[in-house]
């Protein structure tokens, strides 16, 4: 069901009003309804919403660009804001924005939602969007990812700090870089497929606590600095593609990473590859296995400065995998 709020003319509602839009708001929610409103009555609304368990599901008809710029945008209004105006709800009030009309010909969303821990479901994102730098970031009730559209480039940060984030969007082949973009996921649960156009990889999926398998990673990557740093749930190592040049701190902190499987280098895997920590407290490993023909520098695997952690006396299997 639909429900519309009447649009009121005056530039600031009365109290009367507010109270009045505001009780039929709530009452709304109660029943899964679906609230139809213009921006200037969102603002006014938000603010007196109590705390629910169900989301206020907003259809805002009339966005423009100008009230989509964070705060990092160059023609930011901090009074006018979306992003300040959910910033500013009640603790415990709840967004879902789904059903919002999104202003056409956008093609910048950096930080949008940066800081709107109310938001529950994001709007549609526009085919015209190719920055989706930290869109996101620390959206902490943010349950559901939007489709990523083809135009989108930059995934940097993008979702970092979604600590609610269960389920990853597809990744377009248009993305090149996924820098941060799931960092302190804590409940995903399963890495997207990453396209063969991404070569930017540093932290991608740093913090994810809950995530237990790896994804593929594409030839072209070639920065895997601190990937899956602290991915505690993490048991096997993917493959590694020899266009990885930086793999330093690529698996610190995976304590329940119990199998090493080197990959196909057909160079030497020496220090200047693994010179800070790659495997660093990796507290749980019990096996290394190592194609024929490798010669992996041990100490800069497991330590900068190559001084041998306690750790690693647990690796008592390294043998040649032919």
């Amino acid at each position: 069901m639909l429900y519309s709020i009447t649009t009121v003319k005056e530039s600031k509602m009365t109290k009367t009003q507010v109270t009045k839009i505001n009780n039929e708001v709530n009452a709304a929610v109660k029943e899964g309804s679906l609230i139809v409103c213009t921006f200037a009555e969102f603002k006014e609304i938000c603010p007196t919403l109590e705390a629910s368990a169900m989301p206020y599901a907003f259809n805002i008809t009339d966005l423009k660009e100008s009230d989509v710029q964070s705060t990092r945008g160059s023609h930011y209004n901090y009074e006018a804001s979306l992003q300040t105006t959910m910033r500013d709800v009640k603790s415990g009030v709840l967004l879902d924005l789904s059903a919002t009309h999104w202003p056409s010909g956008v093609t910048d969303m950096t930080c949008t939602f940066e800081g709107c821990t109310s938001l529950t479901t994001a709007p549609v994102i526009p085919d015209s969007v190719t920055n989706m730098y930290s869109t996101f970031y620390d959206c902490t009730s943010l349950t559901t990812a939007p489709e990523i559209p083809n135009s989108v480039t930059d995934m940097s940060y993008t979702f970092s700090g979604c600590a609610s984030l269960t389920t990853a969007p597809v990744i377009p082949n248009s993305v090149t870089s996924m820098e941060g973009t799931f960092n302190n996921c804590t409940s995903l649960t399963t890495a997207p497929e990453i396209p063969d156009s991404v070569t930017e990889m540093y932290y991608t999926f740093s913090g994810c606590a809950s995530l237990t398998m790896a994804p593929n990673i594409p030839d072209g990557v070639t920065n895997m600095e601190g990937t899956f740093n602290g991915c505690t749930s993490l048991t096997i190592v993917p493959n590694i593609p020899n266009s990885v040049t930086d793999m330093n701190y690529t698996f610190d902190g995976c304590t329940s990473l119990k199998e090493i499987t080197a990959w196909n280098k057909t160079t030497d895997i020496k220090g200047s590859l693994f010179k800070s920590s790659c495997f660093e407290n990796c507290t749980s490993l019990e096996s290394i296995y190592v194609p024929a023909g490798t010669k992996p520098d041990w100490e800069a695997w497991f330590v900068c400065d190559y001084d041998w952690p306690s750790n690693v006396s647990r690796v008592d299997v390294v043998k040649e995998q032919n």
